[in-house]
């Protein structure tokens, strides 16, 4: 039997109930108990209430899956831990829980500011998402890293060792001075960005920020460019007219790129897709 925890859990559960295993993911109502469980609650939601506690219940309820499921959550768990035993309360002895988080090394080694933000707790990449298994009692079968254009997809399969190590595993030097430069070059890398907007304001025109969305919101709050952007640009009717939070630069159709005679835009959208 596999289980789900998340929507997010989905399209794979549906891919193994097609080749005939029995499958099932958590309710927010039933398992979960949010009362007035709607679209609005998503991974926070489960994280936060997937303790230990509750997985022993649904687990009685529902029993143990052989394979548990646990799609782009992990990243977000405010008590990782917890959490990670919380999964393993779920599985049967012997069984196997899948772990997928997105691989942050790439924007670590980038100096991508914009993959900080405020959904996420854990940043990972192939050495502390594997270092961190053992912390949680669960020794990792296999580990794949799954390369995408934009962001690559690291997958563990794990099983649970019964014990939780409570030696904290040493980062390698290369992994530690990764950190350490991501964080020692913010500063000179928005200097830089700052300097070049001022600049284009000031000498050639209007500056606009094509997609209203979280990665458009962390670019100006961290980089501190809202006074050198005129306009955010977003055609979704749900967010036209509104404000940004944090720097509440207006949100405007993209016909205000020519209203406005916006001479440099900036684009926040996924450039895959």
């Amino acid at each position: 039997m596999a289980a789900g925890v998340s929507f997010k859990d989905d399209s794979t559960l549906a891919r193994l109930e097609r080749k005939g295993l029995r499958t099932w993911r958590l309710d927010l109502r039933d398992d979960l108990g949010v009362v007035d469980a709607g679209p609005g609650y998503g991974v926070e939601t489960v994280q936060d209430r997937l303790t230990p506690g509750a997985a022993d219940r649904i687990a009685e309820r529902r029993g143990r899956s052989d394979v548990l499921l646990v799609r782009h959550i992990l990243e977000h768990a405010n008590v990782p831990l917890d959490f990670m035993d919380a999964l393993t309360r779920l599985t049967k002895p012997g069984g196997y829980v899948v772990i997928e988080v997105p691989d942050c090394g790439r924007a670590l080694d980038g100096c991508d500011y914009t993959t900080i933000w405020e959904e996420h707790t854990l940043y990972y990449t192939p050495e502390t998402f594997r270092q961190g298994f053992p912390l949680a009692g669960l020794d990792v079968v296999r580990m794949e890293s799954y390369p995408y254009p934009f962001e690559n997809s690291l997958v563990a399969i794990a099983t649970s060792n019964g014990t939780g190590s409570a030696v904290r595993p040493s980062l390698s030097p290369l992994e530690r001075q990764r950190a350490v430069t991501f964080g020692q070059s913010l500063a000179a890398y928005r200097e830089q960005v700052k300097r070049l907007l001022s600049e284009h304001r000031r000498t050639r025109g209007p500056i606009a920020l094509f997609g209203a969305g979280h990665l458009a919101c962390i670019f100006v709050s961290v980089f501190d460019v809202a006074g050198d952007i005129e306009c955010m640009i977003d055609d979704n009717p749900h967010k036209r007219g509104l404000y940004m939070p944090g720097s509440r630069l207006p949100i405007l159709a993209s016909s205000a790129l020519l209203e406005r005679g916006i001479t440099l835009c900036l684009l926040s959208l996924n450039p895959i897709g």
